[in-house]
Order: structure tokens, then C-alpha cells, then sequence
């Protein structure tokens, strides 16, 4: 029988697997970040994108997933402020999407989902797109349900009663 490894010993075990996948203040990317963070609130919103655009080549080649992930959400909000085509937005957040599922953060993905919904200006598009999410969620009954009630209710606003009435 092994002995049992200390907490500290096994978080620095994790910590060598994973390797990037905390940043500090102190890095360049913690810097970076916090830049676009202050740009973003002083309403700087073409520094703060392209400090967010720069930061998730970054994290993508450090396949650093979850920070890659908000990195695109906080462009595609950028880019919404902005007043930028919608496709862009969109990509944006479609981008912050799929990384978050493959850093497996399903409850930040649905966040990415939920503001994409509040971007969109077409209720059956925004419909569909829970509809996708809910496929590609695991379930988890009460999440599911919720997802599902609030495309009924866009398809209800998009006047297609009969696909809100599933």
C-alpha cells in the first residue's frame, strides 16, 4: 500500500500535468489581461479588443481552454458595444463557447450562451441555438428543463407557436 500523498504534493503534482493553466498578476498575461480589463471599463473598447484578441492566440497555443474561452466572450462583447457586424459577435462568442466545453466548464459555456441569446436580435435564431446547447450539455434535469422553457418561449415571440409548444 502506498501512503497517502500530501494535499500540497498532490495540487504541485496537478500543477506539472497542467502546465500555463494558472496565469498571475505578475505574468504577461496577467498583465495583458488587466489592461483589457481597465480598458474595457474606461470604455476603451478597440484597446480592450485587441488586447483580448492578442491574449487568446495566446492561451490557444498554451491550450489554456478556459481563459481562451474568456478572452473571446469579453471580444465578442467589445465587438457588441462596438456596434460590429453581428457576425462577428457571433464568432466571437461561438469561439468562447467551444472552448469552454473543451475545458469542460459547462456552467460558463451556458454564460456564453445566455449573453450570445441577449446579442441576437432574432428570437427563432436565439431559439435554435439553446436548442443546440441542450443537446450538447449533459443532462442535468433541472438545467435542461429551464434551457428547454426558454426556447419555448422565444419560438413563442418568434410566432412560431407549434416548435414552442414542444
Amino acid at each position: 500500500r502506498k501512503p497517502r500523498e500530501s494535499g500540497s504534493q498532490a495540487q504541485d503534482e496537478r500543477a506539472a500535468q497542467e502546465p500555463h493553466s494558472v496565469y498571475p498578476l505578475q505574468s504577461v498575461e496577467g498583465q495583458m489581461r488587466l489592461a483589457a480589463d481597465l480598458g474595457f471599463m474606461l470604455r476603451d473598447y478597440e484597446a480592450a479588443l485587441g488586447h483580448y484578441r492578442s491574449l487568446a492566440i495566446d492561451f490557444k497555443q498554451d491550450r489554456s481552454w478556459k481563459h481562451a474561452a474568456g478572452t473571446y466572450e469579453m471580444a465578442g462583447v467589445c465587438l457588441y458595444v462596438m456596434g460590429a457586424p453581428q457576425s462577428e459577435c457571433e464568432r466571437c462568442m461561438e469561439h468562447a463557447y467551444d472552448n469552454y466545453l473543451k475545458a469542460g466548464a459547462g456552467r460558463h459555456a451556458m454564460r456564453s450562451v445566455a449573453l450570445q441569446k441577449a446579442m441576437v436580435g432574432d428570437y427563432r435564431e436565439a431559439a435554435q441555438r439553446l436548442m443546440k446547447v441542450n443537446g450538447d450539455m449533459a443532462d442535468s434535469g433541472l438545467r435542461s428543463a429551464l434551457v428547454l422553457e426558454q426556447a419555448s418561449q422565444l419560438y413563442f415571440q418568434a410566432r412560431a407557436p407549434r416548435k414552442g409548444a414542444f
